[in-house]
């Protein structure tokens, strides 16, 4: 299915540029991010669903709010830096 004029994001750039945006920086991500800030919602799962998933006390697999695996963030940042001096 080809992209036509109207589904094409490449209209917007006008838009950018009356606001006085430009195009290349970040403002534009931040008007995005702006406006997927204000139309979304937190995702709120049905009772019966958060019910039948509910984490048991004991699960070995369980992470308490704020954990950070440091072994986990290390591998992937040397990954990422091994990967950007290719």
């Amino acid at each position: 299915m080809a992209i036509s004029e109207a589904s094409s994001p490449l209209p917007l750039i006008g838009i950018f540029d009356a606001f006085g945006a430009t195009v290349d920086g970040a403002d534009h991500e931040s008007l995005f991010r702006w406006i997927a800030m204000r139309t979304s919602k937190i995702p709120q799962w049905p009772q019966w669903v958060e019910d039948e998933c509910r984490i048991e006390p004991h699960d070995p697999w369980r992470r308490e709010p704020g954990y950070r695996d440091e072994e986990a963030i290390a591998a992937v940042k040397a990954t990422a830096g091994a990967q950007s001096n290719r």
